[in-house]
């Protein structure tokens, strides 16, 4: 929680003291980025993203993937996806890539959906940036959790995933980026849905309206690296915008939280 401040402290109280600054040189808007946004802007550098920024600092870095490590722990994972069909895939064809987690870091919801599914090891594969997937490859040689899961190094705002898995799930991804980028993302890793049944889920916030206090807290927070939080309809907008269709909606009942499910549009290629 220690890391989580320590961003928070830069991301919301640091930047909200530019923030009219900010909107003096950009106009009242939200921003686009992934370049020109208020973090970059506080640090003097608003040509910069959000990472190319921290990751100038090892310490930073370091900290913001450990407060990133723990918010699996304060919002729901499993439980909420009907998981029935994707076990049913793996059964079927055991030599077939079943579960891509796009940005999955150093494994931690793989971690989660194996125990909870028994998802099996070699079904599974995480695709991060060529640092973090060299990072994470060194801890994940220890973690039984781990063992047997591949890592494949892959920048989702340029590449496309692995091709022919059933799953691509990106959790508390597009949260991070404006519309424009978004799908751009998800254009991108739509090229891996080679196959009838692929499917992309977005694990993330569904705002309502008037949204509820942490919604509305995490979507200011957001702000500051030129994301947002986003409404069933926003998503629609993003999925429309990619190629995309949405065609379920997975609900936590207990929280904001949800898994948004996409296809490829009929008669997309």
């Amino acid at each position: 929680m220690g890391a989580m401040f320590k961003v928070m402290f830069t991301n919301v109280v640091e930047v909200s003291t530019i923030l009219p600054s900010y909107f003096s040189t950009y106009g009242r808007r939200e921003p686009l980025g992934p370049a020109h946004i208020p973090t970059s802007f506080l640090a003097g550098q608003p040509h910069l993203e959000y990472f190319e920024h921290l990751n100038q600092d090892p310490a930073r870095i370091a900290n913001f993937m450990l407060a990133m490590g723990i918010t699996h722990r304060t919002v729901p994972t499993t439980g909420m996806y009907d998981m029935a069909p994707v076990l049913a895939a793996a059964a079927a064809d055991p030599a077939r890539t079943i579960w891509v987690d796009i940005g999955g870091g150093d494994g931690h919801t793989v971690k989660l959906f194996r125990r909870a599914y028994a998802l099996p090891a070699h079904q599974c594969l995480i695709q991060d940036l060529p640092e973090v997937v060299a990072a994470a490859e060194s801890t994940a040689a220890t973690d039984p959790d781990l063992a047997g899961v591949r890592f494949i190094p892959m920048d989702f705002h340029r590449d496309a995933p692995v091709k022919g898995a059933r799953v691509y799930y990106l959790r508390h991804i597009v949260r991070d980026y404006s519309d424009p980028t978004v799908a751009k993302i998800l254009r991108n890793v739509a090229r891996g849905l080679t196959q009838p049944d692929s499917r992309i889920l977005v694990a993330e916030q569904l705002t309502t309206t008037p949204p509820p206090m942490y919604a509305a807290f995490k979507d200011y927070s957001m702000l500051a690296i030129g994301g947002k939080e986003r409404s069933l309809e926003g998503f629609k907008g993003v999925a429309e915008a990619a190629g995309l269709v949405v065609c379920g909606v997975w609900r936590d009942k207990g929280t904001p939280h949800a898994v948004v499910e996409m296809k490829l549009k009929e008669g997309r290629d």
